[in-house]
């Protein structure tokens, strides 16, 4: 069984989709559309961070952080893609914050500086973007 599939004709990779809100039964857009996608596996996985449910806040970040293989294989593999698209003062600063980390500790980068130089050129390869706002 193949793990990828198809669209418009098109054959995808593996695809991991994280999407945070804060109520699963209030603010979780798209949530059938995700699911069916899950289902017929045009996306592989689907995580999902929920953060007003619960005893402590979970944010996208935190699925990040949780799965520092996916991330280092995205971002060092050479044909990964990472699409990040929130609050521009807390979703888009909180991820690059997780990822520079996550490349240090994972062995990717030697510092702080070394990774925030490698995020940007991923930026400039359009293998990490962004669609951020500010409210």
């Amino acid at each position: 069984v193949s793990t990828q599939s198809t669209w418009g004709g098109e054959r995808l990779g593996t695809c991991t989709l994280l999407f945070g809100c804060r109520h699963r039964d209030e603010d979780f857009l798209y949530r059938q559309q995700l699911e069916q996608w899950l289902e017929e596996g045009i996306i592989t996985s689907l995580l999902v961070a929920f953060s007003r449910e619960g005893s402590e806040k979970v944010y996208v970040q935190h699925l990040l952080k949780d799965r520092p293989q996916l991330v280092l294989k995205l971002l060092t593999g050479g044909s990964g893609r990472v699409y990040v698209c929130g609050d521009a003062r807390k979703v888009g600063r909180d991820v690059d914050a997780t990822l520079v980390r996550l490349l240090v500790a994972g062995g990717a980068a030697a510092d702080a500086t070394t990774a925030e130089v490698l995020l940007a050129e991923l930026r400039q390869k359009r293998r990490y973007l962004k669609d951020v706002w500010s409210a």
